[in-house]
Parts: structure tokens; sequence; C-alpha cells
């Protein structure tokens, strides 16, 4: 399992910034989610060729049920949630399909599609641990790299967007300054700076837009003080005509899309929330999946667009190394407060589109390099590295038009990209590795110690087929006895059973050892404390540790995943063939 390196933070997870600082941050971290949270609404409407009402409606809710759901994800109530930033928008991906759905079936068939395809995706996230092998630190970290390619690409492209009539090169100008007065903010020492700095190199962005003539103060004119936009609301209720079961299918590919999408940012939310050398808490990663699944009925339930996971909480608390959950709370606040007051969000909407695309290149840079990381951490073999760089080479051939489907228009702007292109062949590509690779024998037995003589005859029977001696077969069966005591020794192990799976693998042997869920510490940071011990826990270790300490040392890797309905610990080890 992949472990963090960062740094410590300025703010950490449960410290409270001073109220100054808070709000600071506060703006800065809703300044970052705003305008996808008016503008995609507002093109979907457009599209659909619905009037203003229904756009200021589609808008107030998308900012509603988003700020909703960014305070969900980081109280983290029961499983909802994963307790860290996690950043919600309207998904861009589903523009196209909303439109369809507005034109074809009206805003009650929005609804439907909306609500029942996060109604599909929570059905999925409460079963994630049986998508583990597909959603590995190698696949989520590749993910998160193709997320970067995709929204670096698009925004770039906007850097040289000017009103007609202004001077060309206005655009690059003033992207240029706030690339550069941005950087210049950041890349001192954590501190003021860094906190204040990327409001300041947008204000300087701005500034020079406004001399420049492209800032456009048109929609912050006719923009309202305050209200409730209900003349644009349907009513309650839902259609279920042809469109919705036309559409069906779309839908349910994008809450698919979804899902893998923030399984790899709530992996990565975790990473760089909590420093040190710490397992990932992949309850936490599941509750980041299962909130933004209740924000997509959420938004279903008022008719608005579906909504994803997007990078920019991990590159809020990068940028400005505050990782508070007090913050968090603040920043879906203040997205719920700006829906009644549209003149404050329409102020956000006049930022040039250059300002803003030089700003978003200098946030996300950080979230290519976790990526990077999270890859490297997880040591990939020469199948797994031929996965991730096939799966990067084809996301950037589709993302800059080097490979052209033959598809309808309505379906490319969802697949002809990097994030969706790619990520469909790093899933389909790791299925595959699966189905190819060496059959998996499995057993299961009551978790415990009596259950011990026929899982040695299990280990023997698996260790005889490959070909292993004596020698790895006694190693693999007190691998299997350590890790059995391991568990027996955590809570309510009584009244649970253990399956076990077993492989062989070009490293060796690959045991899988899963259980029911458990509220004991995760296994892999018990084992970091046993490795140096700081003097602050020095005697908490017990003799139940002996355990630990073999399967350590016989072990080459040992992994522990904690999720909300199974506990899933994973040990590779080395074997001699030769008998």
């Amino acid at each position: 399992m992949a472990r963090t390196n960062t740094a410590a933070h300025r703010y950490g997870l449960d410290e409270r910034p001073p109220a100054l600082a808070a709000l600071g941050l506060g703006a800065q971290g809703a300044l970052l989610n705003v305008p996808p949270m008016v503008l995609y609404p507002l093109i979907a409407v457009q599209i659909a060729g619905g009037g203003s009402a229904l756009a200021d409606w589609m808008v107030f809710i998308a900012l509603v049920a988003t700020g909703a759901t960014m305070v969900l994800q980081t109280m983290r109530v029961g499983i909802v949630g994963s307790g860290c930033h996690l950043s919600s928008v309207p998904s861009a991906v589903a523009i196209p399909f909303c439109a369809l759905a507005l034109a074809e079936g009206g805003p009650k068939t929005l609804a439907a599609l909306v609500f029942f395809s996060g109604l599909f995706g929570l059905g999925v996230a409460l079963r994630l641990s049986m998508l583990r092998r597909i959603f590995n630190p190698m696949v989520t970290g590749t993910i998160s790299i193709l997320l970067v390619i995709t929204i670096i690409s698009v925004v770039l492209e906007k850097v040289d967007v000017v009103p007609a009539g202004r001077l060309d090169s206005a655009g690059l100008l003033c992207g240029g300054i706030t690339l550069i007065s941005t950087l210049a903010f950041l890349l001192p020492k954590p501190g003021f700076w860094r906190v204040w700095g990327p409001l300041f190199g947008l204000a300087l962005g701005c500034s020079a837009g406004a001399v420049l003539g492209v800032l456009d103060l048109a929609a912050l004119r006719q923009a309202l003080w305050f209200g409730v936009p209900l003349a644009g609301w349907d009513g309650p209720g839902y259609n279920f005509g042809s469109a919705f079961w036309t559409l069906a299918p779309a839908f349910l590919f994008i809450s698919a899309l979804t899902v893998v999408q923030t399984n790899s940012l709530s992996f990565v939310a975790h990473r760089v929330s909590r420093p040190g050398n710490r397992a990932v808490d992949f309850r936490a990663v599941q509750g980041g999946v299962v909130g933004n699944c209740v924000g997509n009925m959420l938004a279903g339930l008022a008719g608005s667009m579906p909504i994803m996971t997007t990078p920019r909480g991990s590159m809020f608390v990068q940028q400005t190394g505050c990782a508070s959950r007090d913050v968090g709370i603040l920043i879906g606040v203040m997205l719920i407060a700006l829906a009644f007051f549209p003149k404050a969000w329409a102020l956000l909407l006049v930022i040039p589109v250059p300002v803003m695309a030089a700003y978003l290149v200098v946030v996300l840079a950080p979230m290519f390099i976790e990526g990077m990381r999270a890859i490297i951490q997880a040591e990939p073999d020469y199948s797994k590295s031929l996965i991730v760089g096939t799966s990067l080479a084809i996301g950037l051939a589709f993302q800059y038009r080097l490979i052209d489907l033959p598809i309808g228009a309505l379906w490319e702007s969802t697949l002809q990209n990097a994030i969706t292109a790619g990520g469909v062949s790093v899933i389909l590509l790791t299925l595959a590795s699966e189905a190819m690779g060496p059959r998996r024998r499995r057993l299961r037995v009551p978790l415990s110690v009596e259950a011990l003589p026929q899982i040695n005859r299990f280990i023997e029977a698996f260790s005889r087929r490959n070909g292993w001696n004596q020698r790895t077969t006694d190693r693999l069966q007190a691998v299997s006895e350590e890790t059995l005591l391991v568990m027996t020794n955590r809570e309510d192990s009584g009244r649970r059973h253990l399956s076990i799976n077993v492989a062989s693998s070009g490293r060796g042997a690959e045991l899988e050892f899963i259980t029911g869920p458990s509220d004991a510490e995760n296994l892999e940071d018990q084992f970091a404390l046993l490795g140096d011990p700081p003097p602050e826990i020095e005697g908490i270790l017990t003799g139940d540790d002996t355990s630990m300490r073999v399967l350590r040392h016989l072990a080459t890797s040992v992994s522990h995943r904690q999720y909300q309905e199974t506990d899933v610990i994973m040990v590779q080890m080395a074997v001699e063939s030769a008998r």
C-alpha cells in the first residue's frame, strides 16, 4: 500500500485556524469551485434551449447540493463522507446528456435520471471491497494523472479567449501575469503568502484584464442581490417516459465513471491530508465515494445536474497547507450561502477565462506528482508498468485527437478525452491481467485457531501444486498461522469467518485474508510502530505483537485495507521453486 510522505501542514485535520485566516481560506476554497457550478448548468440549459428561470434554478440547486455534499464529506457522518477535503462540482461530461434530457423530457426526466444514477453508484460504493483489485493505488494514481492532463488541456485552450475587438494577445498577457504572480506567492516557504497569495494573484490577473479590456461586468450588473429562483422549478415528481429509458444507460455509465474518479481522488485526498508514514484508511476512501453518490441523489431530488468529485480539494490542501476540517465545512457553508446571493456568485463569473485557466494550471501541478508517487510507491512490476504506460499513451492520444472514434457527437464529448479513454483502458487492462493471471485457490473457515490444521492442509496442497519445496511450504504455513493469530487477537473475531485466497505470481506467492469489518487499528500502522517505536509509545507494545514481528520478518510485504463491509490483509512472500 502506498504511503504518504507529505510534510506537516500549517493547519492539520483537527486544528482550527484563526478566524481571519479561516475566512480567507474558506473564500479561496469556494472560489476554486464556484465557476463550474454556475457555468455547467448554464451551458446545459442553453444547449437545451431552456429559459433563464430554469438556468437560475439549476445553478441554485447545484450550489446548494454541492455545498451540502462538501459539508457531509468533511464531517463524515456514519458511512457517508471521507473526513477530509473533497470538492464537488456538476459533471462536465454529463452536460450533453443533461441537455438532451431537458430537451426531450424536461426537468422531471433529468431529475429522475440523476437520482437513479446516484442510487446505482451508491450500490456500487457500498460493495467497494469487491473491486479492490481494480481500485488499487496503481490504478488510482494513473487516473489522477489522466484527470490532471484532461483539465489542463481544456483550460489551456482558453488562455487566448478574449472578447471580439480586443487585443489578440490580451488573454495571454493577463494569463501570464496571473501565472507569474501566483507562482511568486506560492514558491516561498508556507506562511501568510501561501494562504493569501493565490487570491492576490487572481486579483492582479483581473486588474490586468480590466486594463486590457477583457473584464466583462455584464453578468454582475444583471444578477439579483438575494432570492430563491422558484420560477424555474418544475415541481416535485419524476418523468419515466421514453426519454428516461433512452438516456438511462448513458447516465449509468457516467455514474460508474464518477465512482472510479471519486475513489481515486478520495485516496489522494487522504494521502495529502494526513502527513507522515500512515496507511490510507480505505473506510474513509469508501465514505468519500458514498458521499458523492448521496450528493447526486440530493441533486436529483431537486432536478439539477449530477455532481462529481474534483481534485480541487487536494489542490487546496497542497497549495495552502490547510487540511482543517473546520475550513472544509466553512467552504461548503459558504457555497450554500452563495446560492441565495446571485450577485455574489456572479462576481466570480466576471473573472476572465485566461486568468482562471492560468490559476488552475498552477494549483493542479502538485496533483500530477501525487499520482506519480502513488504509482511508484505501489512498486509495479513489468506488467503493471506496461498497463500504466499504455493507458497514459491512450489517454494522451484521445485527448489530443490523435485517434478519432467513429461515434456520434453526443458520445464524443464523453469518450474523446484522457480521463475517460485512459481510465477505461487502465481498468480493462487491469481486469485482463487479473483474468490471465494464475488461478486463485480459495478456502473459507471460521476465524479461529481451531481452523489452523485445515489451513495448513490447504497451503500444503497449494504449494505442492506449484512445485515448491518443503522449506517454502513451511514458510507459507508460518505466514498463514501468524496472520491468523493476528486476526484472532482483534476484537469480535469469534463471530466471524475467514476467507483465504492464494495465488502464485512473478514475485512468489500472494495471500489474501478476508474477514468481516473491525474497528481495530490498521496493521500497517502497527507494523510501523514495531519498526521504530517513538519514546511516547514505549511500553505500549505487548506480547501479542510477537505474531506481527514474525509476520513482518517472513513476508515480503503486508498491506491492510479496511472497508465498511470487510477487512482485507494482503501478504506477498518470495518462494523457492526447487524441491
